[in-house]
Parts: structure tokens; sequence; C-alpha cells
């Protein structure tokens, strides 16, 4: 039943687009996405790194690519040209490809991130620039373990990427970008050598060679943050000898392969969805070997038992193990597998925005999927259209790899993207390099047939408009641009996450005017959406700039005001409460405002809070000061004034109010002349020191410290040199 399902709806969607549309419609369809970004950017975050780009760059692509769809007969390569690039037989000139090499090379060197917020990269920010001085004693044996745990892949690409920082004295941030240019050329290799061996015309290698290396997810390679890099060198490696082995059909290769999938999978725990195609292929291998002429592996075969039953697993997992259909989706003091799906019951508010079925979700994920490669979609739906009497779709590659691409996309859909889809990109773009080696299998089989003259400069055209992908995350203005419009697209739809990425984005460029009139804009355009009581992304956005008002700009009465707003929308933030209450005693000391009336306790929580915790140090003397004066007797409030101005090296002032504490016995005799002592020696008023050494030496003979000091002032025996004593001490 699910197999005639699946073949039935197939053949309706591929009949639609023959009856409905043409392949170039469809191909000015995609291309007009990114022209509605335009338009709706927060909505198709998938396809707007052009509106971000900058206005020269901009118009530069908008017309060349008007150009490739508007004028496809003059867009032909000139004889000259045609003769350098290819051979005899028609294939691609190996002298171009060191060139290619090269110039990939240079853009992953230049274009870094300029500030890497994608994925998990905020978490390493503050471990990059630091230097490993010393391994960890479980280093080897992590390293080495043959445990193939979830979080085994990321764990052994950071231990090597310490190890190269330890032996190279390499910064956390020079060996993620180096790590990412080097594994861009492995990868820039590895795609143009597989290409130029599985095509014949340089014409089509040309194409997938520049689809291949400017596909978005090769952000991945400048610069970015990440562990993925090694990731999808290694995986792009894999599906190439796959390729290459079912052409060759060698059972040495075969076997090349098995090793390089557990490496995969060490590397990353996706990639065990690579093991179904490794097994396929055995089967391929060996039922040609006993000489059959028919294939094994069919889209029938592989929806019977390879796709259903892991599916079946998966509703089971889903359903019944992890019950992540009605999962609350809030990350506190969870740990990622206990929300690994997205649910289809949706949560509560805020996060009901977001579930599996949600119109929300399916947007994002379309965004994704179609920005995997605009221009590989469009040959994938393009040349089974146009060629469908002369393909065969039923070639055990393309079953592999199509089935390879069902299973890595319907898992995706389901995941739950934890720092949103947007942000995640990273993890989404792992079937990625799955379409592109379907793509050339397809290309493969109808690159010496007469095509469309529209289809090459349309999918070039394609090409083009998404190209900008890694200018605008490499520019300071551009990058924060897009990162403001996701972190709107994030708060009204995944949530979680959205304070902090909208607060970066505004970061990015060095200028407070700037920051705080788009901070201003974005709660504007928010408030109509934020619930009172119940939105913490709100309140953190208007805690953020309390919090530079108070800190910075020591507007204390604007700092008031914002952090008593943010209680209103997060009222169960002690970080907001706690930064409230010192905006409004910081406030009350600038104004001169007396502590008569406050009770004792909320004298104690408010200095305490700028003494301990803020460590504002000049405020809080200036508080106890005043206090002092409003509570004259009471010891504890001169302890608290005696240790600010200690710590700010007013010793007499300090001494001062020691000496009070001595008349008081504060907070007993002994700890009261100690500090006395130690108060005097600091402000070097030797009589006071010694006056009260020989008062705590009355009754506590025993303490050698203390009688030293004494001793050495009494015969004037390197007084200077006593505080040194009391401090070690």
């Amino acid at each position: 039943m699910l197999v005639g399902l699946a073949k039935a709806t197939i053949q309706t969607i591929f009949t639609l687009i023959i009856v409905f549309a043409s392949v170039r419609w469809i191909g000015i369809f995609l291309l007009g996405l990114h022209l509605l970004a335009f338009i709706f950017p927060d909505q198709l975050w998938g396809f707007h790194y052009l509106y971000f780009a900058s206005a020269p760059l901009k118009a530069v692509i908008l017309v060349s690519a008007a150009v490739l769809v508007l004028l496809p007969n003059y867009c032909n390569v000139p004889r000259k040209l045609d003769n350098g690039l290819s051979n005899k037989d028609g294939s691609l000139r190996l002298i171009w490809l060191p060139f290619v090499v090269l110039l990939m090379s240079f853009l992953y060197y230049s274009f870094p991130i300029a500030l890497d917020e994608y994925g998990d990269a905020f978490q390493y920010r503050n471990r990059l620039s630091t230097v490993v001085s010393e391994l960890p004693s479980k280093f080897y044996k992590e390293v080495f373990s043959t445990e193939f745990l979830p979080s085994m892949g990321r764990k052994t690409i950071l231990y090597m990427y310490g190890l190269i920082s330890y032996t190279k004295d390499m910064t956390y941030e020079e060996v993620f970008r180096y790590a990412g240019i080097f594994s861009g050329v492995g990868f820039t290799v590895v795609w143009i050598g597989f290409v130029r061996y599985y095509l014949s015309s340089y014409k089509s290698q040309l194409l997938m060679i520049a689809i291949g290396l400017f596909a978005p997810f090769t952000q991945i390679f400048y610069g970015h943050n990440e562990t993925y890099a090694p990731v999808f060198f290694v995986l792009t490696s894999w599906l190439a000898l796959l390729l290459v082995q079912h052409k060759k059909g060698s059972t040495p290769l075969l076997w090349a392969l098995l090793a390089l999938l557990l490496l995969c999978i060490r590397l990353h725990p996706f990639c065990v969805l690579l093991t179904p195609a490794w097994i396929l292929s055995v089967v391929q291998q060996y039922w040609n070997r006993n000489g059959s002429t028919a294939t094994s592996v069919g889209y029938s075969t592989v929806l019977k038992w390879v796709i259903a039953p892991i599916f079946l697993l998966g509703v089971i997992l889903y359903f019944f193990v992890l019950e992540d259909y009605k999962d609350p989706r809030f990350l506190d003091n969870v740990k990622d597998i206990d929300r690994l799906f997205l649910p289809i019951i949706s949560p509560a508010y805020p996060l009901d925005r977001y579930n599996l079925l949600g119109l929300n979700h399916i947007v994002d994920y379309l965004n994704v999927v179609v920005s995997w490669s605009g221009a590989t979609w469009l040959l994938i739906i393009g040349i089974p259209v146009l060629f469908r009497d002369k393909l065969s779709i039923r070639s055990p590659s393309l079953v592999i790899l199509t089935t390879t691409l069902v299973l890595f996309s319907s898992l995706l859909f389901m995941m739950n993207p934890l720092v949103s889809m947007p942000m995640d990109w990273d993890l989404f773009s792992f079937p990625a390099p799955v379409l592109l080696f379907v793509c050339v299998s397809l290309v493969s089989q109808i690159e010496k047939l007469t095509l469309p003259t529209f289809l090459m400069p349309l999918a070039l055209a394609l090409l083009l408009v998404a190209s900008p992908f890694f200018l605008v995350n490499a520019s300071e203005t551009p990058l924060s641009n897009r990162l403001e419009s996701v972190g709107k697209r994030m708060y009204r739809t995944y949530y979680l996450h959205s304070s902090r990425v909208i607060i970066t984005a505004l970061g990015i460029p060095d200028n407070m005017t700037s920051y705080l009139a788009r901070k201003q804009n974005i709660l504007d355009e928010l408030k109509h959406e934020a619930v009172l009581g119940r939105d913490p992304m709100y309140g953190n956005l208007l805690m953020d700039d309390g919090y530079y008002y108070l800190t910075v700009t020591k507007d204390y009465e604007k700092a008031e005001n914002r952090l008593s707003e943010a209680v209103l929308y997060n009222p169960d933030s002690q970080f907001i409460l706690d930064l409230l209450s010192e905006a409004k005693t910081k406030l009350s000391i600038s104004n001169n405002e007396s502590s008569k009336g406050w009770s004792d306790e909320r004298i104690e929580k408010e200095g305490l809070n700028l003494l301990r915790k803020v460590r504002d140090y000049p405020m809080a003397r200036t508080f106890f000061e005043s206090v002092r004066k409003d509570h004259p007797q009471n010891p504890i409030f001169a302890l608290y004034l005696m240790e600010a101005c200690f710590v700010l090296e007013d010793y007499p002032a300090a001494l001062e109010q020691a000496i009070f504490l001595v008349e008081q016995n504060y907070p007993n005799e002994r700890k009261a002349l100690r500090i006395a002592v130690n108060c005097a020696l600091e402000a070097k008023n030797y009589s006071e020191a010694m006056k009260y050494s020989e008062i705590y030496l009355q009754s506590n003979p025993e303490d050698k410290t203390i009688s030293t000091i004494y001793s050495r002032i009494k015969n004037g025996d390197r007084v200077e040199e006593l505080v040194e004593v009391f401090r070690k001490k």
C-alpha cells in the first residue's frame, strides 16, 4: 500500500508539472522567489541574500541574470573560447582546473563570516581567542574510542582542533578558519575530479562544477566556527566514491566505501543514513556478479524493504519511545536528545507558533530545501520532464541516491531545529550534497542529447542570484541587516533564541547610536505581537537596553524605565529583577535621596548587590556613606562602607570605619581588631596598627602574625614590609 501510494504521488507530481507548467516557467518561478524576497525578506530567508547585497553587486547580478534568461541564444560560448576550454574529445581541459582550485582557496580564505552566530558557533565564541596549552587527560582515550555515540563526532573533531591549537600554537578561531579552508579545498578537488570523471561534455562539466562549488551549503567552508567542514568534505568524498564504484563495478571500492562510511558515522551521527546506500550497493554488486541483467535495486524494492521499515521505526520512536508528538519544546535544563523532534500538538504560548505540521515550519523547511541549490532543482525537475522518453530513472545508482535523499530529508523535516532553521542551516544542509550527485547522475544520461537553449542559461541565472551568500555573510553591514531580519522571523515563529540573534545583529556594526535606533524600531514593530507577563524574548530585548543605560551611559532613570518594562514581559527573570533593583538604588543615590524609611533588610540587599554582585565600588561607597548618615549606630553598614573604601584603596577612610567597628565590637572583638590592624597597615598609620595589635594580643597572645607586627613596629624593624606579612596571611 505504501509503495503504491508513493509511486502514485510521484507520477501525479510530474503529470501536474508537464500539464500545467513548462520547465522554463519552473525556472522563472524559482528566480521569482529571489525577487519576491525583496518584498518579503523575513519570510523568504532562504532567498534573500541578493536583497542584502551591496547595491553595485545587486545591479550586476540582476542584469546578468536577466540577460541569461531573456537572451539565451546570445549566451553561447564563443568558438575561440570553446576550443580553449575543451579537449578534442569534448571534455574540459585539465589545465584550467588548478586555477579553479586556487580561486576557491582564495575565496575561502578571503571571505570568512564577519561574526559567526550560525548553528552552535555562538557557544564557541568565548574560546575563539584561546590557545590550548595542555591536552586534556582523556584526549587519547576519547579520540581513539571505538564507541559510536551521537556526541562522539563533535567531540572527536573538537579534540582534533584542540590538538592543532596545541601543536601549532594557534587560536581556536584560526583552527576553525583553516579547517574550513582545507576542507573546502578538499571538497573542491573531489568535486571537480568526480565531475570530470563522470561527465564527458565540457559544458556539462563546467555547469556542474560551478553549481557544486557555489552551492549555498558551501558557506560551511567560509570561516564557519563549527565542526561541519570536515564532515561535509568526507560526506562528499563518500558519495563521489559511491558513484565511481557503481560505474566501475569494483569490489575493492565497495569495501573502501565501508571504511569511509565508518569514518563518516564517527564524524556525525546523521551519516548512519548512508548505511542503506552501502547495503543496496552490495546487493547490486553481487546480483550483477551472478550474471543477472536485471537490476535488483528498484524503487519498489527500496520502498518495501528500506524506506517503509525505517519510517515505521521512526513512527515508533516518535510516538511511543520519545513521545515527542506532545513535546513542550522549552530548552532550559534539558538535553538535546530530549528535544529531538518537533511536536504535533502545540506547546503552551509562546512556543505554540512552531510545530511539525504548522505553516511556519513548512515554510521554513521549503526555504531550506529549495535554497540547497535552485539550479540543481531546475535540472532535477527539468531533465525528467524534457527527456522522459530517453531517461532511465531506474538505474541502481539513481535509485540509491534518491533513497538517501528521501531518508535525509524526511529525518530533517521531523527534527527540532534547536536554534531555529534559519540559524541551523548547516545541519539542515546534509541532503544538499546528495542532491548534487542526483543531478550529476541525471545530467550524465542526457549530456549528449540536444538541450533546449534556455536550460543552461536559466540554471546559471539561478546559480548567479543565489551566489552572494558568502559575500553577505563576510560583510558587517549586510550580515547585520540579514541577522536582524532572521531574528524577527524567529521571534514570530520558532521564538527561542530570537532576542540573542537580534541583539548580536545590531551589535555587529560598532555604532551605539544606530544600535539603539534600530532596536527601538524593532521593539515598536514587535510590540503589538508581544504579550505581557509571558514574553521572555521581548523582555530580553528591553533588558538589553536597560543594561546598557545602567552600565555604560549611567543613565539610571532610562535604565529603570526600560527594566521596569522588561519585568512586565518577563516577570520570572531574577536577572532582570536584580538589574531593576540596582537601577533604582543607583538612581536614588545619584538623586541624593535619603535611605530614611527603608528597612535594614532592603538597605543591606541593595548595598550588597552593588558591592558584591555588581562590584560598582564607587557607587557602593556613595550609597553606604549616605546610609551611615541615616543610621550612624548600625555597625553592619560601617562594615560594608569599610569594605568599599578598602577595595578603592582609600585606606584612611577604611581605617575610620574600622575604628568604629572596634568600638562596637562588630562582628566580634577579635575580627574587629584584626580589621583595624589591616586597615592601619595599608594606610601606613603604624601607631594605630601598634595600638590595636597590643589590644588584640591581650586576649589572643598565641597569634604569631599580630605578635610579629607588634614587635617590629615597636622596634622599628622594616615596618613598611609589614603589610605584606598581613596580606600573606
